[in-house]
């Protein structure tokens, strides 16, 4: 991961890569799919009944919406379709605003309606407890999760009416990613498309991911949590064939480049599960 130089790759290659992996089938119960498992055991010591959340009780965040049916994304021109986490408009992208959680991951895994994918990442199935249980991940209905692939992160972005933080629309094939070019980079420097300083005091050079909207000063753009630290973030964005750009520091990782924390990228493995890479998804504002 971290100190890893991505290979350039093709512009012809780069785009066709963005389109063909962005189609979906008409929403249906993946056929191969015979029995669906809760994504994240509890967290030990956790209240699982006072984080069963639901669209009349949850708050901004939280899979569903406010009491009222309402959100404030909705005035912003984000979609609210009433899974994952509530978004917020920084410029002309649509952002979770925070983490996907593990709560909001096994609403997908106990869903009827998981859409099939076709592109790049044609016959993604919603993966096992066993496959999302890495050594050291914190798990609990309010903690990021991670231990997923590329592929089961857009899989959850589609199901939940959005898409991974990818390329913005018309952006040129630029590697590594730039605030003009990515979606993710945009919305953390505040739509501002210039390196700006992050929030401090997020959860950097720790030993495990918090739950969402714990580390409070970790807040920037106003109302997004947590695009610094905590977990490292997929993107949808190739650096060559087999391998996508992850942006943000993770809890025990912290860039040595002061200041410009959400210019920062690394590249991993689509394939690739780890402790410390969690993602959230993106919208275009109609």
């Amino acid at each position: 991961m971290a100190g890893q130089e991505p290979g350039q790759i093709p512009g012809l290659v780069y785009t066709a890569m963005m389109s063909v992996s962005r189609q979906v089938l008409p929403i249906g119960v993946a056929a191969a799919m015979v029995t669906v498992l809760v994504a994240c055991s509890p967290f030990k010591g956790t209240d699982t009944a006072a984080l069963d959340h639901d669209a009349s009780t949850s708050e901004p965040g939280d899979a569903g919406g406010t009491a009222d049916g309402s959100s404030p994304i909705v005035a912003m021109g984000c979609p609210h379709p009433g899974q994952g986490p509530d978004m917020v408009r920084i410029g002309d992208v649509c952002i979770d605003s925070t983490e996907v959680t593990c709560g909001q991951f096994g609403a997908m895994l106990r869903s009827t309606n998981v859409p099939v994918l076709v592109g790049t990442c044609a016959g993604t199935l919603p993966p096992t407890t066993l496959m999302l249980n890495c050594p050291t991940a914190v798990t609990g209905d309010l903690y990021p999760q991670t231990c997923i692939t590329t592929c089961e992160a857009e899989l959850f972005c589609t199901w939940a009416g959005k898409h991974l933080c990818g390329a913005r629309p018309g952006a040129p094939p630029v590697t590594p990613p730039t605030p003009l070019t990515s979606e993710w980079i945009h919305a953390c420097t505040g739509g501002n498309n210039k390196a700006e300083p992050p929030p401090s005091g997020c959860n950097v050079m720790t030993s495990a991911t918090a739950a969402i909207r714990q580390v409070k000063q970790c807040e920037g753009p106003a109302g997004v949590f947590d695009l610094i630290g905590n977990a490292m973030e997929r993107t949808f964005i190739p650096s060559t064939v087999t391998r996508y750009y992850t942006a943000g520091d993770s809890y025990f990782f912290k860039s040595s480049t002061a200041g410009n924390t959400c210019v920062n990228v690394d590249d991993d493995e689509a394939s690739s599960r780890a402790a410390d890479i969690g993602f959230r998804c993106c919208a275009t504002p109609p």
